[in-house]
Formats: structure tokens, sequence, C-alpha cells
């Protein structure tokens, strides 16, 4: 019984630290770069996938930035999916990431 406990606990703890740093952006700032202009760069970074690629989801968060980044969903009509993340340190450049990110 105590095994389960251990690994329940552990599990637990590994799941908080995960989601631990995914933190909205902030709602009473406002982004260095504007949405259209992110919207721009993220699909400049898709190039010819925006034939079959539209954009289904935007929002700003901080994971993968201090600075924190604009993530754009993207997807198609058989069903794939591409993350765009726009950084708003305005040095790195975007990151596509096929297959999209995991959500909860």
């Amino acid at each position: 019984m105590k095994k389960y406990a251990v690994i329940f606990t552990v599990l637990g703890l590994t799941t908080s630290v995960a989601f631990a740093f995914l933190m909205a952006y902030g709602e009473k700032r406002q982004p260095p770069i504007s949405m259209p202009e992110a919207y721009t760069m993220a699909t400049q970074a898709l190039g010819s996938a925006t034939n079959e690629f539209y954009c289904v989801h935007a929002n700003t968060q901080i994971s993968r930035s201090q600075d924190g980044e604009w993530l754009f969903s993207f997807c198609s009509t058989n069903g794939a999916r591409k993350d765009v993340f726009v950084f708003l340190d305005k040095k790195t450049k975007p990151q596509v990431v096929d297959g999209g990110v995991l959500r909860y």
C-alpha cells in the first residue's frame, strides 16, 4: 500500500511542477508584439503550409520564454495540427511544433 502512495505522490508532484511552467501572460499588460504582427510572423514561419492549415486558436502565455509568447494553433481538414510560438522578446525566431503541444 505504501508503494502506491509513493507512486501517487511522485506523479502528483511531477504534474504540479510541469503545469507550474505554464502561466498566463497577464491581462493587465499589453504584449510588446501585437496579435496581427504575431500572426503575420506565425504564418511566415509556416511557409507553404498556410495553404492547408487555418488558425483555430491564439493566446499569450509564459511557457517557453521568460518574456512570454504568442501561441497560435493551426489545424487542417484532415485533422493535422501545428502550433507556432512567436516569442515576445523580439529576438527569438518563431518555433513551429508539428502535431501541436500537449493541452490540458
